[in-house]
């Protein structure tokens, strides 16, 4: 059964009857809908804060970081209120520990031969795209004055 629209508002004026007030119903929905967003967004906030502090805790001495400005280094020690990076030889940073993003990932990349080998490489490996044999570059112009 489907409702044309004239249908639809005739059995909404019936429904708030001749008084024009509103029903409980139509201020129950944006209610519930409000409530619903608020956990939602609660939820994520404590997903994201847990994760932040598993991988803050599994930072030890040693561990190559990224801090939230971006600056990378070597953790040389950590405590409640202060963290120390290595960010060069003998060059040390003092932060707080609320400045830590992430440990850097330093697993190598995979080997560039480890390629389909049915593909054949494009290029000569240098990077520039390979111009076909009709095709000249164009000759090399004077300084303009």
């Amino acid at each position: 059964m489907t409702l044309s629209a004239p249908a639809i508002a005739s059995l909404m004026a019936a429904n708030n009857g001749s008084k024009g007030g509103s029903s409980l119903l139509s201020l129950l929905f944006p209610l519930l809908l409000v409530v619903g967003v608020v956990a939602l967004f609660r939820q994520q906030r404590r997903s994201r804060s847990r994760v932040t502090q598993q991988s803050q805790a599994a930072m030890v001495p040693g561990t190559e970081v990224v801090t939230r400005g971006g600056v990378i280094g070597t953790l040389i020690s950590a405590s409640d209120d202060e963290i120390v990076l290595e960010v060069a030889p003998g060059v040390r940073l003092r932060m707080l520990p609320g400045a830590l993003a992430r440990a850097r990932d330093t697993t190598p990349p995979a080997p560039a031969d480890s390629a389909d080998p049915a593909t054949p490489p494009l290029g000569d490996g240098s990077g520039r795209p390979e111009l076909p044999p009709d095709d000249q570059p164009p000759p090399d112009r004077p300084p303009s004055r």
